[in-house]
């Protein structure tokens, strides 16, 4: 198994792992339902994003086809605080059948090494109040809940 850049090539397979994640997400909240033409535009956005300076966007590759990726972006917060840039930690998926055996961790080490490249003291992350299974990844790997964000679906 190896970690890689993504790179345009890549974009079927991620694609599909991304509609899945994403498929799964609606799941925990109907909030994250998928319009019909959802795999289109997962493309159309990971292609922009693998293309951008601001991501940084990660493959896993086993036996020439993906089985995982994940994404990180630079944030930025308001002037007034002591720090102002941040690492994002957007997303991250690995196919079922290769979970548990470390590729997850090596690729959200992979991501936390460029933040530090970056030069970035915090990361954040959001993950869904109902995702147990990331919460629990999360908090192995540092991360701690800070605030609440609040969702309201307005009649």
């Amino acid at each position: 198994m190896i970690i890689k850049i993504a790179k345009k090539d890549d974009i079927k397979d991620i694609v599909e792992l991304a509609f899945n994640i994403h498929t799964q997400h609606s799941i925990y909240n109907r909030y994250y339902s998928l319009r019909d033409n959802a795999k289109e535009l997962i493309k159309k956005y990971y292609l922009k994003l693998i293309q951008s300076k601001e991501h940084y966007f990660i493959v896993a590759i086993e036996n020439e086809k993906v089985i995982g990726y994940a994404y990180a972006s630079t944030g930025k917060r308001a002037p007034y605080y002591k720090e102002v840039n941040f690492g994002f930690f957007d997303e991250i998926f690995i196919k079922e059948e290769y979970r548990n055996k470390g590729i997850g961790n090596k690729m959200i080490d992979n991501i936390m090494t460029w933040f530090k490249e970056q030069g970035f003291i915090y990361t954040e992350m959001e993950v869904d109040t109902n995702n147990e299974v990331a919460i629990s990844v999360c908090k192995k790997k540092g991360y701690y809940p800070f605030i609440n964000k609040m969702l309201k679906k307005l009649t």
